[in-house]
């Protein structure tokens, strides 16, 4: 069993190493984000003109979602994973893969978590820089245990887009 772990951790960091180098790519799309973030701002803020609440909502809540959704999609969300399987099955660098006491799905569920690590970490530098103007939009829940079920329901959700993924590039 140590010897599974270690073998995947490898590959996990092999992943991370490879992301960090093309960071500045995750870094941009982390910056557009931002201007995203500020026309969502601009338009519930218009939305919410004269009004306290829609559907039992309020701006802050409705800014809060929307930021959350911003930093989770870089956590969660399967950007490139088909295109790489579907590539590697194509050019027939799978064939590495098959041949090896590796299980391709857990290497390529490595290599996506490590992707995500560093998308996620690189999408909250710009959000904490623009903190200071945004903090005060923002009403997260008090109690810890909700925020406590959001990381399983998020990881859950990681695996759920992994494995669509996984299966469109196996296609």
């Amino acid at each position: 069993m140590r010897l599974l772990f270690a073998k995947y951790r490898h590959v996990f960091n092999v992943g991370l190493q490879n992301n960090i180098v093309y960071r500045w790519n995750f870094a941009m799309r982390a910056a557009f984000s931002l201007v995203h973030l500020a026309f969502v701002f601009i338009l519930w803020s218009a939305a919410y003109r004269g009004e306290t609440e829609i559907g039992g909502f309020s701006l802050n809540e409705t800014l809060t979602y929307f930021v959350s959704l911003l930093v989770l999609q870089f956590f969660i969300g399967a950007f490139s994973e088909d295109y790489e399987i579907s590539e590697e099955i194509r050019s027939g660098l799978i064939n590495q893969f098959l041949t090896k006491p590796i299980n391709y799905f857990v290497y390529r569920f490595t290599v996506f978590i490590a992707a995500r690590l560093v998308s996620g970490l690189l999408a909250l530098i710009p959000l904490t820089l623009a903190l200071p103007l945004i903090g005060q939009y923002l009403s997260f829940p008090d109690e810890v245990w909700r925020l406590l079920l959001g990381l399983p329901a998020a990881f859950m959700s990681a695996m759920i887009q992994f494995t669509i993924a996984y299966i469109f590039g196996l296609l």
